[in-house]
């Protein structure tokens, strides 16, 4: 029997936000299960930006990243929705900046925290057939393995690879990976019946309450919105740029052609005052 209100899944960035911040249990579980530490090894879990910004909701491009710290470490979790061409540099960047904020004035480089990415991906980053759906990166010398430091970690969740079970990932990275792909409320409920952790049951009902509250409603569809109407917009600045290429003589298919045509077309969305990330999702729109 339906209940009257519209299920959002977890992969809906304000859900993904309000669903970590709101129950440290759900974080730490999740943490533990894709980075590979104990949830007992955490200690005091807190999370640094649990605020949603209003402002936040109506930019499409904004991070609702989750920044937590415990036990030395710094971790930023981001829920990942548009693929872009530049993902792996623009993660490698956001890294950077929380490895550098992290470390305070008059402090030695050895006192900076272990600084540790996670993405959660709505779309496929590594095309490798035998690859798992969650990669991990650091830094190790190329013919020896060794590790050079154990500041740098970074991980990457590809949600779409759940569903082939490829690799070795574990039952609690498959379970959280689920969950948050559930898109109907029939879904979530077999998750709930087909689980044996009470984490996961729960984190399914608070999903299912995020949907559900009012509150949350007008927000949600106020982000939804902003998505719908940014991509329209960019899609349609886009078009009348590659348009205007054409009639120009500057898309005759050859490769130089295109490649010509692409910086143009990026410096007049620069000209316009595009941001980059924006540029990006309206390039790969039709590539």
């Amino acid at each position: 029997m339906d209940t009257g209100y519209r299920l959002y899944p977890g992969t809906n960035d304000v859900v993904f936000k309000i669903l970590f911040t709101s129950n440290l249990d759900y974080l730490r579980s999740f943490l533990s299960a894709y980075l590979g530490i104990s949830e007992s090894d955490f200690g005091e879990l807190k999370v640094l930006n649990p605020e949603i910004p209003p402002a936040y909701i109506k930019d499409k491009f904004s991070r609702l990243d989750i920044l937590a710290e415990a036990a030395g470490r710094k971790m930023n979790v981001e829920m990942q929705n548009i693929s872009q061409d530049y993902y792996d540099s623009r993660s490698l960047y956001y890294w950077a900046k929380m490895f550098v904020d992290s470390l305070k004035s008059g402090e030695e480089y050895d006192e900076a925290p272990v600084c540790i990415t996670l993405g959660i991906l709505n779309f496929i980053m590594f095309k490798e057939e035998e690859a798992g759906f969650h990669s991990r990166f650091r830094i190790f010398e190329e013919n020896r393995k060794t590790l050079l430091t154990d500041k740098l970690d970074m991980h990457f969740v590809e949600l779409p690879k759940v569903r082939k079970l490829i690799g070795e990932e574990t039952d609690m990275q498959k379970q959280w990976a689920e969950l948050l792909l559930a898109e109907t409320k029939e879904e979530l409920s077999m998750i709930e019946q087909n689980t044996n952790s009470s984490v996961i049951k729960n984190a399914a009902g608070t999903i299912r309450d995020i949907s559900a509250d009012e509150r949350n409603k007008a927000l949600l569809w106020a982000r939804e919105k902003s998505i719908r109407d940014e991509a329209a917009a960019l899609h349609h600045a886009e078009k009348k740029f590659r348009a205007e290429g054409r009639k120009e003589g500057r898309a005759e298919g050859r490769a130089e052609g295109r490649a010509e045509e692409r910086k143009k077309l990026i410096a007049k969305f620069r000209a316009a005052g595009v941001s980059e990330e924006m540029i990006e999702a309206a390039l790969n729109m039709n590539d």
